[in-house]
């Protein structure tokens, strides 16, 4: 039994925290947006260069700390300066890739929400020229430009009142004139009219304009910048908050999973563990503190606590692994089957 639990807890050892594991993971997507920037600059050699070292970062604080506490300042000052460049290059790298995955992934949104503001913005001056000509349909006026509204001596003299020269003429010609501009206004605003079902249709087939950042759009309606703005403020606290993980994640939460020691695990043998409290029928009778002792149910620094006690022996009495009873004083528990 004190082998496998021996073999178990080095398995234990072996396997990092959770804390640990996330900030790998962290520290390895900043290294490997670091070689996505230096392959522009460096090409493939120095892009891989520079992510693999990238990924030592996440061990450079607490050798610094180390350093520190052991006086050895001057390397303290070297992997202080070689922190402040990876960092430095880093966040910068980190700001640029996200800024490029968002830009790649907003491209279609952007592209249809531009077409989609253009026709509004059509539809909406089209529209309000259109509202603001009151001729009447073509169909009306242009029956009545011609000898209906002017005498057909006059009519024939000017040519259909286009070559006016006389002062009677021109007076009787005026309100051919009126009828042509009207005509030219409602030819207006049948073109308008056409521009308004034309943009409507339009708008109709794009459907409402889709928001490549919804977050930052809310964000930007509800403090007043720019959606732009915005976008970049929160891609630049991403690339410094990616960095911050991956530079001190070690330091600060590499200690979450408690290490246990495999010389002071108590045995989970139950017989092993009581033998010497058995009576002459085989049962054990202890109180429940004593028994928390004996099985190792305690947290370190910490008094065994009964509540914890009786919820255990509860389970394991379900499970089938013991039987147990309380004593009539409720200080003391008897366990009468057990392996």
């Amino acid at each position: 039994m004190s082998d496998g639990i021996s073999k178990i807890e080095k398995i234990r050892e072996a396997i990092p925290s959770f804390s640990e594991t996330m900030v790998r993971i962290v520290a390895g997507g900043s290294a490997a947006m670091n070689g996505i920037t230096a392959f522009g600059m460096l090409g493939w050699g120095g892009a891989l260069m520079l992510a693999a070292v990238d990924l030592f970062k996440p061990t450079l604080a607490p050798n610094i700390r180390n350093d520190i506490k052991n006086r050895a300042f001057g390397w303290a000052g070297v992997r202080t300066l070689m922190l402040a460049g990876l960092v430095g290059f880093s966040a910068l790298a980190a700001y640029n890739t996200l800024m490029n995955f968002a830009a790649h992934r907003s491209q279609e949104p952007d592209r249809q929400a531009a077409e989609w503001h253009a026709a509004k913005d059509r539809l909406d001056k089209a529209r309000m020229s259109a509202d603001a000509i009151t001729a009447r349909p073509p169909a009306e006026i242009e029956p009545l430009i011609g000898p209906v509204s002017v005498s057909k001596k006059i009519w024939t003299r000017t040519a259909g009142c286009t070559d006016v020269t006389r002062p009677d003429s021109k007076a009787a010609c005026l309100v051919i004139s009126e009828l042509r501009l009207e005509l030219k206004q409602a030819r207006e605003k049948q073109r308008l009219l056409a521009i308004v079902a034309r943009e409507t249709a339009t708008l109709a087939r794009l459907g409402s304009p889709r928001e490549s950042h919804p977050g930052a759009a809310g964000i930007a309606r509800l403090t007043g910048y720019s959606r732009d703005e915005v976008r970049y403020g929160m891609f630049a606290f991403a690339g410094l908050l990616i960095e911050l993980v991956a530079t001190f994640g070690l330091l600060l939460g590499a200690k979450s999973k408690p290490r246990r020691n495999p010389k002071d695990s108590k045995p989970t043998d139950l017989f092993e563990a009581l033998r010497l409290k058995v009576d002459e029928n085989g049962d054990v009778t202890t109180s429940y503190r004593e028994l928390a002792l004996d099985l190792g149910w305690t947290i370190k620094g910490k008094k065994p606590n009964v509540s914890r006690v009786k919820r255990r022996l509860e389970k394991k009495q379900k499970d089938g692994l013991l039987t147990y009873q309380p004593t009539p004083t409720g200080t003391n528990v008897r366990l009468m089957e057990y392996a």
